[in-house]
This record gives structure tokens, C-alpha cells and sequence, in this order.
């Protein structure tokens, strides 16, 4: 059987991700990322459900204001996320359209 698409946030992606936050957010540890991500329900989330969760997970505790410390978080993450896989940053989108009402500039 094919692999399903939600399973692109592994353990090791969700773990890449967590060290890039943790680089800009060092009040929240590696591992509380991964728990703030997976909660209960990880496993019964499909592909934009994840995506959605962890751009909200990050919305939650992203510094004001919000423009600069989400490129500091963008700049991070393209150092681990390279080529093809930066496809795995998309969540990023979901924190500009719920952070980015309060900047429409």
C-alpha cells in the first residue's frame, strides 16, 4: 500500500521542525513542540489537518510582532528544509492568514 500524504510530517520532519522553533522560541523545548503538535489526536489527523495544526501551534506563542519573528522562523527552517522538502514549511501559510489580519501591510 502506497504511503498517505499525511505521513510526510514524520517523527523526524515534526523533530526538524521543533529544533527550528526552539532556535527562535527557546522558552519551549524540543519536545514540547512535538507535544504541542500531536496533542491526542495526531494519528486521526489527515495532511491539511497537521498543517493547520502546527501553523496554529506556532500563531499560539509567536512573539510580537508578528512580521519579523516569523522570518526569523522562515530563515531557520529553510536551513533545514532544502530543495523539494520545503514543501514541508507550508504551515507557514496557515500563520500569516491567522496572525495576518492584525498586518495587512
Amino acid at each position: 500500500m502506497p504511503d498517505l500524504l499525511k505521513d510526510l510530517y514524520s517523527k523526524n520532519v515534526l523533530e526538524r521542525i521543533a529544533i527550528s522553533f526552539s532556535k527562535e522560541i527557546p522558552s519551549i523545548s524540543e519536545k514540547e513542540w512535538i507535544q504541542k503538535f500531536k496533542q491526542k489526536d495526531w494519528k486521526q489527523l489527515e495532511l491539511k489537518q497537521r498543517i493547520r495544526r502546527i501553523g496554529e501551534v506556532l500563531a499560539e506563542v509567536l512573539p510580537k510582532p508578528f512580521p519579523q519573528s516569523l522570518l526569523k522562523i522562515t530563515d531557520s527552517l529553510e536551513k533545514s528544509f532544502e530543495g523539494k522538502e520545503i514543501f514541508l514549511t507550508i504551515f507557514l501559510g496557515d500563520v500569516v492568514e491567522i496572525l495576518g489580519i492584525d498586518y495587512p501591510k
